[in-house]
């Protein structure tokens, strides 16, 4: 009898054991998954907001380009000049002799049509995200648009967009130009995501794209960037932390099962001397299976039911810190300090490697997080600062200085139109007067033109003792770090970036560094374009004052010329007067001897 009872309090004991350990280990893996999604989501989301803000800026600047070319098409001057290059006036023999009015109503419409197609035509020709993005223009009519321009489609223009292989969008199916139509004409502006083919390949790709609507046109402009790189880096950290889960389960249930085991065993072996203290550590574990926080066992006793008292403690003990443990990495906690039983628990070492690989993660969306934030304050700073030079490498470096905690920095420009190729400098931030008193620089030319000639970035940890020293009111002593970036757009070097710090940058901030040197060179030809633009603006405008002036002389020219020839017809009247008086009297001398002569006769 007492065997039957000790059997049935073994087996009790061990599956309250054994529900106690599922539900700590359950709620520790919970804990666990929870944590990860969290982190899986918030990498998703930031790597797709930098997709979203790259953009953004890319039709922001496709935005100002139409816009720029539609003012443009307004201004008569720009029209004139666009007639002048239409085959319609080339062709026309007597064009050259209209004036400005005539050829306007002419030729007007087609003049600011040419202007506003060489838009598109400069539209077409742009690339980027490793010549995969390219921008599209429709109009704004619904139900279904007109595709106006098509980079990678030109066969496309002028064509309505009803087909249904364009029934794509992701969520619903959709048509992806009539809804782009209806976000513009809703909120000017929307994301659409969809899949599509890349070009050259059949199978298709997850693409987001961003449309805006330009009002006075009427046009949608938009372009897209491919996203399947941001899905599969977000699979694979679900691999792992699934795998990361998977492991942790499979050394939970066999620590579980190993002690659960080694509890029923000792349990029946002493259950029928030990009916009242099983007892006892049956309540124990029961509350231990709730999920309540246990005390450890008090039992006086020295028997061989002491080590098994001492096992369910320690088994108490370890599911308490397991269960606290796990708890404090579920609320993000990873500072948390946790001791394993032994060197041999498989399970608390494998809950600090969790830690560690949990803690690894938070570090690098941390990192991501940071480069992301610096990416779109700087590209807000490149947005302000696109119509001169000087003030852009100011706040360009001021701002690189801060958010990188670098102490001097200098930012070289390559010349334009000169004979030998050679950097000037533009901006500097930091530095004395001593090292920059050579303005300019040669290709080829100490690190800074060996950069530029390499077109590759220099990244220096041991300084010259000659080259340069970072001074303040105490005195100087020589930069642990100095990183030199070439400033690239299409291929070409436009201008170096140098800078130098006390502290050694991190890999991350090199990194962050290489990445934004491309929209800095980026905006440096868009600076340099708008400025371009301006001069040609700016003589053509001259041009037309000067032909204004030179009507005006000829207009008045002509008007001496009248009154002139005004004046010699009036002289050559009075001529004809006086040669016709002089010939009457002439014949009145003539006649008179006649008369006397002929009574003689």
């Amino acid at each position: 009898m007492n065997r039957r009872i000790g059997t049935k309090i073994a087996l009790l004991v061990t599956s309250m054991l054994l529900l106690s350990a599922l539900a700590i280990s359950l709620t520790a893996l919970y804990s666990i998954r929870v944590r990860g999604q969290k982190e899986i989501d918030s990498f998703q989301e930031a790597q797709l907001e930098v997709t979203r803000q790259s953009l953004r800026d890319l039709v922001s600047t496709a935005y100002d380009l139409i816009q720029l070319h539609h003012q443009q098409s307004e201004d008569p001057t720009q029209v004139l000049a666009a007639i002048r290059q239409l085959p319609a006036y080339t062709q026309d023999s007597t064009a050259a002799t209209l004036d400005d009015a005539t050829l306007l109503a002419m030729y007007g419409e087609q003049g600011r049509e040419a202007l506003l197609q060489r838009a598109l035509a400069t539209l077409a020709a742009l690339r980027f995200d490793g010549e995969e993005g390219y921008f599209w223009v429709t109009d704004n009519q619904l139900p279904y648009p007109t595709m106006l321009m098509h980079a990678e489609k030109p066969a496309n223009a002028g064509k309505v967009m009803s087909d249904s292989q364009y029934n794509v969008e992701k969520t619903q199916g959709l048509n992806i130009y009539q809804k782009r139509v209806a976000l513009c004409q809703a909120s000017g502006e929307g994301f659409v995501e969809y899949y599509i083919e890349k070009p050259g390949i059949t199978q298709k790709f997850s693409k987001l794209s961003f449309s805006r609507l330009y009002p006075p046109l009427g046009w949608v402009v938009s372009t897209g960037i491919y996203i399947d790189q941001i899905e599969a880096m977000v699979a694979l950290k679900q691999r792992e932390v699934n795998q990361e889960l998977k492991r942790i389960t499979v050394m939970l249930v066999l620590l579980t099962l190993s002690v659960v085991s080694l509890a029923a065993f000792l349990i029946y072996r002493f259950s029928h001397r030990l009916s009242r203290d099983i007892s006892s550590i049956q309540r124990t574990l029961k509350e231990l299976a709730l999920g309540k926080i246990v005390e450890p066992l008090c039992l006086d006793r020295t028997d061989e039911l002491h080590l098994i008292t001492g096992s369910v403690n320690d088994l108490i003990t370890g599911f308490n810190q397991y269960s606290g443990f796990a708890k404090q990495i579920g609320e993000g906690n990873m500072g948390e300090v946790f001791q394993p039983l032994s060197e041999e628990d498989v399970l608390g070492n494998e809950l600090l490697q969790m830690r560690d690989k949990l803690q690894q993660n938070a570090e690098e969306a941390e990192r991501r997080t940071w480069a992301s934030t610096g990416l779109a304050d700087l590209s807000e700073i490149l947005r302000k600062q696109e119509s001169d030079l000087a003030p852009l490498g100011d706040h360009l470096l001021r701002h690189l200085a801060t958010y990188l905690k670098i102490n001097q920095g200098v930012l070289y420009l390559v010349a334009d139109q000169e004979e030998e190729p050679r950097m000037q400098l533009l901006s500097c931030y930091a530095y004395g007067r001593k090292k920059f008193t050579k303005g300019s620089i040669a290709l080829g030319e100490g690190l800074v033109g060996q950069c530029w000639f390499e077109k590759q970035a220099l990244v220096l940890s041991e300084i010259p003792e000659d080259y340069v020293a970072i001074t303040s009111g105490t005195g100087q002593a020589l930069p642990r770090n100095i990183v030199i970036l070439p400033l690239l757009y299409n291929e070409a070097v436009l201008g170096v970036l140098e800078l130098a710090s006390f502290r050694a940058l991190l890999p991350h901030e090199i990194e962050f560094l290489e990445q934004i040197s491309t929209s800095i060179g980026a905006t440096i030809s868009s600076v340099r374009i708008n400025a371009q633009t301006k001069a040609l603006l700016e003589e053509s405008r001259t041009l037309a004052e000067e032909l204004q002036a030179q009507e005006e002389e000829l207009r008045q020219n002509q008007e001496e010329m009248v009154a002139t020839n005004e004046e010699m017809q009036r002289i050559q009247r009075e001529l004809q007067e006086e040669n016709q008086h002089l010939r009457a009297e002439i014949a009145q001398l003539t006649t008179k001897p006649a008369a006397t002569t002929t009574p003689e006769v």
